[in-house]
């Protein structure tokens, strides 16, 4: 890959205009950037547009102040870009509801390097990728799935003049049919993946910043990680098995005791955000990990909450509290999402007992934990009284 030169872009952001503008290093990118630069791939950028100009505020709408999208601008990463002169384009995308603003910054870079193909991905691109090429002919390739390793082999085969069509996950046009390959399957051993390129980031304007995830934090150095993929519930709601499917990975407590002491050496945190989804699915993987990082005395959060019934034994799950607790957590977060059993069980198909809710409510402050939830306070009366009585 020594030929290539690779550009990373995470694109400008809508939000509604009250809301409070988050800002983390780009979890996926950075491990794009990672595992490109452990192949051997060594001229690599990554462009954070809502970092490289934070303050940089226009209304979504000119004739509507209800919405705006902050960040650089298009002009601003292009003409970063033409420093750069890149190879390779990749843009990303996680939700559908950003998706404008990724469409927007492909056609600017697009029309100043038209030669150079633009590989969009993330989750709406992995669930909607024909509409992805049909809406935006700047666009050339969709990588669907987890795209760690497809993305480096892209690269690889395209900066040695091989066929490129033949990498798994890949989308692209063909005349007037778009094809498509199957996904790849997913990484079942996360400890592969290298540590997140987060070097390649500005990381201390993220650190004064400080608008994370979860915003509400004390100190501004605050580390971003996933532990785990995947989720074994069938939530309608939820995008997230449409990415990381519903089989459950986890990095091992030993790999993530070292990222976690990583950060602490190189980047000085004081605070920690686990963004998995699913962290409690395995409590004693919860309790190595625990024991791991407790050393270092961080405050950490968990912004994607937990479940409320993991694991099932009480027993357990107050054990798993308690390591929490001695580890740094100072609150929970449980993701209930609805007061009533059979709305939970029939329409939106969550798999949760809502006596278990209760249950690891008590628990929780047993073990000296605040929580909260995430839910709608509604028909079932035994789960309000406790809130309120809480």
């Amino acid at each position: 890959m020594k030929n290539a030169r690779v550009a990373l872009l995470s694109p400008r952001a809508v939000a509604a205009k009250n809301m409070i503008r988050r800002v983390q290093p780009p979890l996926g990118l950075a491990s794009l950037a990672a595992v490109l630069r452990s192949k051997g791939c060594k001229n690599l950028i990554v462009l954070d547009s809502l970092v490289e100009d934070y303050d940089n505020i226009e209304l979504l709408n000119p004739n509507d102040d209800s919405m705006i999208t902050y960040g650089a601008s298009n002009e601003n990463i292009v003409n970063q870009l033409k420093n750069f002169s890149p190879t390779i384009v990749g843009i990303s995308s996680l939700f559908s509801s950003q998706v404008s603003q990724a469409y927007s910054l492909a056609h600017a870079v697009k029309e100043e390097f038209p030669d150079i193909p633009i590989i969009f991905g993330g989750v709406h691109a992995s669930d909607k990728a024909e509409d992805v090429l049909n809406e935006n002919k700047s666009i050339d390739f969709v990588l669907s799935g987890e795209a760690d390793l497809t993305f480096a082999e892209f690269v690889d085969r395209h900066s040695n003049n091989n066929n490129v069509y033949s990498v798994e996950g890949l989308v692209w046009r063909e005349g007037t049919e778009i094809k498509t390959n199957k996904r790849p399957d997913f990484i079942k051993d996360l400890d592969i993946l290298p540590f997140p390129a987060w070097d390649l980031l500005p990381m201390e304007t993220y650190f004064d910043i400080a608008m994370y995830h979860n915003p509400f934090v004390k100190s501004g150095r605050v580390g971003c990680i996933m532990t785990s993929r995947g989720c074994p519930d069938k939530c309608y709601f939820c995008a997230s098995t449409i990415f990381f499917g519903h089989g459950f990975r986890a990095m091992s407590p030993d790999y993530v005791g070292e990222l976690v002491q990583h950060m602490v050496d190189v980047y000085d945190i004081k605070e920690l955000q686990i963004e998995d989804d699913n962290f409690s699915v395995n409590h004693r993987r919860v309790v190595e990990i625990c024991e791991r990082i407790k050393k270092h005395k961080l405050r950490i959060t968990m912004p994607n909450a937990m479940r409320a019934d993991a694991p099932i034994n009480r027993e357990k799950r107050y054990a798993m509290f308690k390591a929490m607790k001695e580890a740094g957590w100072e609150q929970i977060g449980l993701g209930v999402e609805h007061g009533d059993q059979d709305f939970l069980n029939d329409v939106i198909k969550k798999r949760l007992n809502l006596d278990e809710v209760v249950a690891t409510c008590d628990l929780a402050h047993k073990a000296g934990l605040l929580w909260d939830s995430l839910m709608k306070l509604q028909s079932n009366v035994k789960i309000q009284f406790h809130l309120l009585e809480s």
